[in-house]
């Protein structure tokens, strides 16, 4: 039933897409492969894995009077010389944006299906790893925004996320959410909003529906030429299992200059997991750094943690890098490595990876 629907939403998708005559096609084609040591994170480790991932994907875009659209379509198949610790995947990735501008006014839409292992998602989002399994999620939104005056414009949003998984340890469940807010420019690049949010989480399983509402303060402002800071600073009430008031909050400290870039981060929020329990609380920081070595090769570097405050307390932090190398006009070639740690409550775990791989990219295919 699932394959069903996506080939639906494809075909639905390319419907759409086809009057507008595409200006912008581009074609992207990761090839990598990696060896990674104790995947799952076990506290007694799990050996040694070597995974095998073509990733290509193609996007279309068209701008047309006032209207723009963007579909994109990926898969990333996997291919593990060890399918207990790791196991073969195909993940689609299809994307649909439809937008329409207006002189004061944007109205857009957008629909987007994917499927991910849950070794990258719940590391990266919770700091944890209760199992690998896959991740489908389905979502459907709308957002409108109107100027009330040269400086400052009303915002409307609203969405539906369908989230299930393929292991009993982790709850399916959908979220519907909306949110106002209101936004003002005191500069090119200074501005600041107030946004107020509404979402409702129902579990397919035995665990009761949660509700969220939050207040949320947004603040952007260059402090320099190079140097950018975010911020937001807000509430969520949560009522449910466990009802709450928490603090949320971002704050990011950007420099972007000539030859090298990087980013300092902190973020607390309360998001939907597939864990039973409704809403997690959740904080990460993370820092990042792009520098260009030369005309045609680039390091990035890559650090960061997340954890899990309730209702059980876990992390996990991860430190990376990453070279990579034009080769061609249209190949490149990247070599990295990454090491994971993860603390929760069977013991401490950590991991690592080392990966080799080509692209080939073709911008205007």
């Amino acid at each position: 039933m699932k394959r069903v629907l996506f080939r639906r939403f494809i075909a639905a998708s390319l419907v759409v897409a086809a009057p507008y005559g595409w200006a912008q096609h581009s074609l992207t084609v990761p090839f990598e492969v990696e060896s990674v040591t104790n995947p799952g994170l076990a506290p007694s480790g799990e050996g040694r894995v070597t995974v095998f991932r073509l990733a290509p994907r193609y996007e279309i875009e068209s701008v047309r009077d006032d209207v723009r659209t963007v579909l994109t379509m990926g898969v990333a198949i996997e291919q593990s010389s060890n399918t207990a610790l790791s196991a073969n995947r195909n993940l689609p990735d299809v994307g649909y944006v439809w937008e329409s501008s207006r002189p004061t006014s944007v109205f857009g839409l957008s629909a987007s299906y994917r499927r991910e292992s849950t070794r990258s998602t719940e590391f990266a989002d919770f700091g944890r790893l209760a199992v690998d399994s896959t991740q489908e999620t389905g979502v459907f939104g709308a957002r409108w925004s109107k100027d009330l005056a040269p400086n400052t414009r009303v915002m409307l949003g609203a969405a539906h996320t369908r989230v299930s998984y393929d292991d009993p340890l982790l709850e399916d469940y959908h979220e519907t959410a909306a949110s106002v807010a209101m936004e003002r420019d005191r500069g090119e690049d200074d501005s600041y909003s107030l946004e107020a949010s509404a979402a409702r989480l129902v579990p397919d399983g035995e665990s009761e529906n949660d509700s969220r509402v939050g207040l949320l303060f947004r603040y952007e402002r260059p402090l320099n030429e190079v140097l950018t800071l975010n911020t937001e600073l807000g509430v969520v009430r949560t009522s449910g299992s466990r009802s709450q008031t928490d603090p949320v909050g971002r704050l990011q400290l950007t420099y972007a200059g000539e030859r090298f870039s990087t980013s300092i981060g902190w973020a607390r929020n309360v998001a939907a997991g597939g864990t039973v329990g409704g809403y997690l609380r959740t904080q990460e920081v993370d820092w990042t750094l792009d520098y260009v070595v030369t005309g045609s090769t680039s390091l990035s570097l890559r650090a960061g943690r997340a954890q899990s405050l309730a209702p059980e307390s876990t992390s996990g932090s991860s430190i990376s890098a990453r070279l990579m190398s034009e080769l061609t006009q249209f190949w490149s070639m990247s070599f990295g490595v990454e090491h994971r740690r993860l603390r929760a409550a069977d013991g401490p775990a950590s991991g690592n990876l080392i990966g080799l791989g080509f692209v080939y990219s073709h911008p205007n295919f």
